[in-house]
């Protein structure tokens, strides 16, 4: 158990490792968002094809 503990306290001694994984999940984030407006746009459009563009 010591050493999850000890691998924990070097993850977040490690400050560029913990940047570069927050800019990840932030761009994850930003992507899904994205992607789940596109798919509530296709959505719509499946709904009502008579609004497409």
């Amino acid at each position: 158990m010591a050493e999850f503990y000890i691998g924990i306290g070097k993850l977040h001694a490690n400050t560029e490792l913990l940047e570069t994984i927050k800019d990840a999940l932030f761009y994850y984030a930003e992507r899904i968002a994205n992607i789940q407006k596109d798919v509530r746009e296709l959505d719509e459009l499946v709904k009502n094809p008579t609004r497409a563009i």
